[in-house]
């Protein structure tokens, strides 16, 4: 459906920019070497040209506007599981290393939803998550959360800012 509308935006553009030109007034000018021929453009046909073209953009803007908005909805998606796989990732490796060395794995954060810069002033393992998320640029902002059950991350959320999509790792099946 697409292709079959840009296809008639094509034409429609094409035929507006042929119709402007009108050869009924043309004129020749004789030389010894070379003939030389000009025409003149009739200011109707040339406004009517202009409009035809703007309407053949304006339907190309309302073909791409749907299918480039989605595009840039899926993209927003893919950042924020992605993050959310980031902060399953580091939660876990956080844990087995805590766990290890025998340090405490607790974390005043786990079941609900904070800032991402809430972590910088709580035990040590939510302080380690923050130095590691940290380490990917400016995350303060970020709304997460991590479930934590028997040692192990079993879910994570991640949400860049309120208006954003919600990432989450593990995905539901």
């Amino acid at each position: 459906m697409k292709k079959i509308l840009l296809l008639i935006t094509a034409a429609a553009l094409a035929l507006g920019m042929f119709s402007s030109c009108s050869n009924d007034d043309s004129s020749s000018k004789d030389d010894k070497d070379s003939q030389v021929r000009t025409t003149k453009l009739d200011p109707e046909k040339v406004e009517n040209g202009k409009k035809i073209a703007k309407a053949a953009i304006d339907i190309g803007a309302l073909v791409l506007k749907p299918s480039m908005s989605d595009y840039v909805n899926r993209s927003r998606q893919k950042v924020a599981d992605s993050n959310a796989k980031l902060l399953y990732t580091v939660v876990n490796t956080g844990l087995a290393d805590f766990l290890s060395e025998g340090k405490s794995t607790e974390s005043s954060c786990s079941g609900r939803k904070i800032k991402v810069s809430q972590l910088k002033d709580s035990t040590e393992l939510d302080k380690y998550i923050y130095a590691e998320l940290s380490k990917n640029g400016n995350v303060d902002d970020a709304n997460i959360s991590f479930v934590i059950e028997n040692g192990k991350a079993v879910r994570t959320k991640w949400q860049n800012d309120d208006s954003s999509p919600i990432g989450a790792y593990p995905q539901k099946k």
